[in-house]
């Protein structure tokens, strides 16, 4: 983070996933579940947590 913008931050356009990969049927990522090193199905792949 540069001078206080929040880029990055959980429920921000800027945590989901960029237009270019995002499924056709794509819903908003479960910040928490992630942030808690959860898995999360996007499409057909998964996406891991921290």
């Amino acid at each position: 983070m540069r001078k206080g913008l929040r880029i990055v931050m959980p429920h921000t356009e800027g945590a989901e996933l960029v237009y270019a990969i995002r499924p056709m049927q794509y819903d908003s990522l479960n910040s928490e579940r992630l942030l808690d090193g959860e898995f999360q199905a996007i499409g057909d792949q998964k996406m891991g947590g921290v």
